[in-house]
C-alpha cells in the first residue's frame, strides 16, 4: 500500500499561504476602513459645524425679537439637510425658544434631547466659541450634536458713530458683542454607520475573492512541486517492501533530479550493506549456538558453587552457634581462677605478678565479650536465636542499665541520667535482648564521651499510622535517606528510646556504615577505644527481631544520639 505523503505537503502549503493572504486582507482592509471612516467623520463634523453656525447667524434676529416666524424660517434653512435629525434654539439663560426636525416626531424623543446641558451653556457663554462632538445615545440611534453661540452686536451711539466721540459711561475696551442665545444641531450617525457597514461587506467579499485566488495559486504551485515527490515516495515505498534493486528515473537537473540520483546511489549502497549483514548474521547465529551452550554450562557451575558456599556459610554459623558452651566454659574457668588469685584465695600475690594477672583477667573478659558477640551474630544468621517474649517495664529496663553502667560513668566523671514518660505502658518483648541493646548503646556513649560530659537515656511513646506487618513475615529493611535508619516497621504505637551523649560524634559520611559488621569510624578509634565493631550490628539485628528500627544522628565534635523504636507488642519471635 502506497502512502501519499505529498498530499499532506500540499495541505501544509495551503495552510501556510491562506493565513498570510487573510492577514494581508485584514490589515489593508482595516487600514482602508480606518482612513475612510476618519475622512468621512471629519467631513461630517465640518458640515455639522457649518450648519450650527448658519443656524446661529440666521436666528440672531429671531432670538433678539423672539419672533416665532423668523425662528421657524431659520429652522427651515437647516432641517432640510438629510442628516439633520433635530435642531433647537435656546435663550442665553438656557430656556428653549423653538425646536424642530424629523426625529422629534418619535414619541419621547424630544424629551431626551431638548434639554441644554448646564456645562455646555457655561462653556459657550465663557468662550463664545462653537462646541461639537457631543454624542447623544438615545433609543432612536446615535447623534452628533453641534452647538454655536448666537451673538448680538450692540448699536453704538450717534456721537460715536458719526462724530467719534466715545461714550464716557462705558469702557472703550469693552466687547461690543454678547451671547443672546445658543443654537443646537443634532446630526444622525445612521448614514455614516450604514456606509461603514457597506465598506466592511465590500472588503469581506474582496477578502474571500483574494483567498480563493491565493488558494488556487497555492494548490497549482504545490501540485507542480509534489508530482516528482510522489514518484520518489512510491519508489521508496516499494524499496521498503523489499524491492531493493529498483531505480528512480532522473528526468530533471534541478534539486529533485539531484535527490533522485542520490537516492539511486543510496539504494545500491543499501543492497551491498544488506548482503554483508546477511553474511554476518549467519556467522553470528553459528557463534550464538556455541555461546549459549557455554553460558548454560557456566551458569550451572556458578549455581553449584553458590550452593556450596551457602552450605559452607550455614555450616559455619551452625558450628559457631553450637560451639557456644565449648568456647565459653574454659574461658569462664580462666576468668574465675584469675579472680580467685587476685582476691588472694591462694595466698598473697606479689604486686608485679598481680598486675600481670589483672591484665590476663581484663583481656579474658574482652575476649569473652568478643566471643559472645560473634556467637550471637552467628545464631542470628543461622536462625537459631529466638526472642523470649513477655511483659516488661521500660522504666525498670533503663534503671537497670543505668545502674549497671554507673560505675563506668563515674570513672570518667560523666553525668548519667534517665528520663521516662510517666504514662508509658508495659511492653511485650524480650527484656533480656533489649537490655543487651541498651547496654551496648550506653556503653558506647560512655566510651566515646570525654570526661566531664553527660549521657542521657530517654523513653517516650510515639504513634504511627502505617499498616501492621504480619506476625509471620520477617521485618523488611528500609534505608532512611537523611539519617542512618536501618529499617522501619509499621505499627500503630511505638516506644522510642534515645541514648544521647556529648562525645566525639560521628562523621556524616559514616552514619550509614556504623551498623555493619566489623565496622568502626576509623582504625584510630579501634586502637584508642577498643571494640570489635559487632556491638551495633548485633543491636540492629535484635531491634529488627522486635520489628523495630534503629538509627543515629550526630554532629562531629558535639555528640551523637541513637534512637531505638520498637512496637508496644512484638509479634515475631525472630525465627525463620
Amino acid at each position: 500500500m502506497i502512502i501519499r505523503q505529498p498530499a499532506r505537503f500540499r495541505t501544509k502549503v495551503l495552510l501556510s499561504i491562506i493565513p498570510m493572504i487573510l492577514a494581508l486582507c485584514v490589515l489593508f482592509g482595516g487600514m482602508s476602513l480606518y482612513q475612510h471612516n476618519r475622512l468621512l467623520h471629519s467631513e461630517f463634523v465640518k458640515r455639522g459645524k457649518t450648519l450650527a453656525g448658519n443656524l446661529a447667524a440666521s436666528g440672531e434676529l429671531g432670538v433678539f425679537s423672539e419672533d416665532e416666524r423668523l425662528l421657524n424660517a431659520a429652522l427651515r434653512g437647516v432641517t432640510g439637510d438629510e442628516d439633520v435629525a433635530y435642531v433647537f434654539i435656546y435663550r442665553d439663560v438656557g430656556t428653549r425658544l423653538i425646536g424642530g426636525g424629523k426625529a422629534l416626531a418619535q414619541p419621547g424623543f424630544a424629551a431626551a434631547v431638548e434639554t441644554l446641558s448646564p456645562e455646555i451653556r457655561a462653556r459657550i457663554l465663557a468662550d463664545r466659541q462653537p462646541v461639537s462632538r457631543i454624542v447623544t445615545e438615545v433609543e432612536a440611534g446615535s447623534f452628533l450634536e453641534f452647538y454655536a453661540p448666537i451673538l448680538s452686536t450692540e448699536v453704538r451711539l450717534v456721537e460715536e458713530q458719526y462724530f467719534g466721540i466715545p461714550d464716557s459711561t462705558r469702557d472703550s475696551s469693552e466687547n461690543r458683542t454678547r451671547v443672546i442665545g445658543i443654537a443646537k444641531v443634532g446630526l444622525s450617525m445612521r448614514n455614516i454607520d450604514a456606509h461603514s457597514a457597506y465598506l466592511i461587506k465590500l472588503w469581506a467579499a474582496l477578502s474571500v475573492i483574494f483567498l480563493a485566488a491565493g488558494a488556487l495559486a497555492a494548490y497549482v504551485l504545490s501540485r507542480k512541486i509534489t508530482q516528482p515527490i510522489t514518484r520518489l515516495t512510491e519508489s521508496t515505498t516499494r524499496m521498503a517492501e523489499g524491492q531493493i534493486e529498483q531505480e528512480i528515473p532522473v528526468d530533471s537537473r534541478d534539486e529533485l533530479g539531484t535527490l533522485a540520483t542520490s537516492y539511486n546511489e543510496m539504494a545500491k549502497a543499501l543492497k551491498r550493506t544488506l548482503d554483508e549483514r546477511a553474511r554476518v548474521a549467519m556467522e553470528l547465529r553459528d557463534l550464538n549456538r556455541n555461546l549459549e551452550d557455554r553460558i548454560r554450562e557456566r551458569t550451572f557451575q556458578l549455581e553449584e558453587t553458590n550452593r556450596e558456599l551457602a552450605r559452607a556459610s550455614r555450616h559455619k554459623s551452625e558450628f559457631l552457634a553450637n560451639m557456644s558452651h565449648e568456647l565459653r566454659t574454659p574461658l569462664n574457668a580462666i576468668l574465675g581462677f584469675t579472680e580467685l588469685i587476685i582476691d588472694g584465695v591462694y595466698g598473697e600475690v606479689p604486686d608485679e605478678l598481680r598486675e600481670s594477672i589483672q591484665d590476663i583477667h581484663i583481656n579474658g573478659r574482652h575476649l569473652l565479650r568478643l566471643i559472645n558477640d560473634v556467637l550471637d551474630l552467628s545464631k542470628i544468621e543461622a536462625g537459631q536465636m529466638r526472642l523470649n517474649l513477655g511483659e516488661y517495664s521500660v522504666q525498670s529496663l533503663i534503671d537497670s542499665v543505668i545502674s549497671a553502667t554507673r560505675s563506668l560513668a563515674a570513672e570518667k566523671q560523666l553525668e548519667l541520667t534517665g528520663q521516662v514518660e510517666s504514662d508509658l505502658p508495659v511492653v511485650w518483648g524480650d527484656s533480656k535482648r533489649m537490655t543487651q541493646v541498651l547496654m551496648n548503646l550506653v556503653g558506647n556513649a560512655i566510651k566515646f564521651t570525654p570526661g566531664g560530659g553527660c549521657v542521657t537515656v530517654t523513653a517516650r511513646r510515639v504513634a504511627s499510622g502505617k499498616r501492621e506487618v504480619s506476625s509471620t513475615d520477617p521485618p523488611p529493611s528500609v534505608q532512611d535517606t537523611q539519617h542512618s535508619t536501618l529499617n522501619t516497621f509499621p505499627r500503630d504505637e511505638f516506644v522510642e528510646i534515645a541514648v544521647a551523649d556529648t562525645g566525639i560524634g560521628i562523621p556524616a559520611e559514616e552514619l550509614n556504615n556504623i551498623f555493619s559488621e566489623f565496622r568502626q569510624v576509623d582504625s584510630s578509634i579501634t586502637r584508642e577505644y577498643g571494640g570489635s565493631g559487632l556491638g551495633l550490628s548485633i543491636a540492629k539485628r535484635l531491634v529488627e527481631m522486635h520489628e523495630g528500627s534503629i538509627w543515629a544522628k550526630s554532629q562531629l565534635g558535639k555528640g551523637s544520639t541513637f534512637h531505638v523504636r520498637i512496637p508496644l507488642r512484638t509479634r515475631w519471635d525472630g525465627g525463620l
